[in-house]
């Protein structure tokens, strides 16, 4: 939870939720080959370090908000949007072969296909050349509970962090280039990764985007939701935008390929890492802060009550 998804999810009423549902990670330590510290940074020295001063699971997070729905919500498992038509409502068919019509269409996802059928060319994408493996593997009796983060040879990172449900989330990271991992069968890409790596040592945009969108809807005036839209897009484009332009350098700098590289990035982590300049250092991860207030949900009124819902 960075930036302003704080304030959202105390919106919401799930802060206390999320809180109980927290990994209780301590903060993040980058160490060496043999696993020693290199350079840290407690969570609670720097709200916008790596590890923010909350940390959920993705999926815990999508069960409360799941939880928190009120019964008129529908959701629909096991099925996906295959066309979109839009006349004077959007006209929505599933691959299921159900048909229905809407008054709007909301699409989420950076690899979302829907929304590449609907705006095709309007989307533009630009790949990091980083791909990242990650998965569960069972908690060792020297796990902690900070997230230890190693940066190795040929553009390669490894991390083990807590996750709260007595595991430990593993992620192989790799700078790839132009080569598109996901595109590979499964197997295959695996064993890439195992090649790799042998003898070798990405929400807070989404909650606040349904948020100042469903604030907009919400007061909507004369100019219908075409206005809402465009308060909608002027309030959050211009976070977007910020939480996507990456410091000059990167990813290439911190996947150093080289020994002297690695060197050179745990030196600066190390720097980074001390007290005078942990808080600056830390402000590197920061993403989702819009330092500005976010706009209230007008709340309806007896005859809206039906539709709102």
């Amino acid at each position: 939870m960075r930036g302003s998804a704080h304030e959202v999810v105390t919106l919401m009423g799930i802060d206390g939720a999320i809180a109980a549902a927290s990994t209780r990670e301590e903060g993040t330590r980058f160490v060496d080959g043999r696993g020693r510290p290199v350079g840290e940074f407690p969570a609670s020295d720097a709200q916008d370090g790596p590890t923010a001063e909350l940390e959920v699971l993705r999926g815990d997070l999508a069960r409360i908000i799941r939880d928190a729905l009120p019964p008129s919500v529908r959701i629909r498992y096991g099925d996906a949007v295959e066309s979109v038509r839009e006349q004077d409502r959007v006209h929505v068919r599933f691959r299921s072969g159900l048909a229905e019509e809407y008054d709007l269409l909301v699409i989420e996802g950076v690899r979302s296909g829907t929304r590449d059928a609907g705006f095709g060319g309007a989307v533009v994408k630009k790949a990091l050349g980083v791909t990242v493996a990650c998965g569960a593997i069972p908690r060792a009796p020297q796990d902690d509970r900070w997230w230890r983060w190693m940066v190795a040879t040929r553009g390669r990172h490894v991390t083990l962090r807590p996750d709260g449900e007595g595991t430990t989330r593993a992620t192989l990271a790799l700078l790839n280039g132009r080569r598109d991992l996901r595109s590979m069968p499964l197997a295959q890409a695996l064993q890439h990764f195992e090649q790799e790596f042998r003898g070798g040592g990405g929400t807070a945009l989404a909650l606040t985007g349904g948020y100042v969108l469903a604030a907009f809807l919400s007061q909507a005036g004369p100019d219908g939701w075409a206005g809402a839209f465009h308060r909608y897009e002027a309030w959050l484009r211009p976070l977007v935008e910020e939480t996507q332009e990456l410091p000059p350098g990167l990813p290439r700098l911190a996947y150093p390929r080289s020994r002297a590289g690695v060197a050179v990035l745990r030196t600066l982590t190390r720097i980074g890492g001390s007290k005078p300049l942990r808080k600056a250092s830390g402000r590197l991860a920061a993403v989702g802060d819009a330092r500005r207030p976010l706009p209230a949900v007008a709340q309806p009124g007896p005859a809206e009550t039906d539709r709102a819902g």
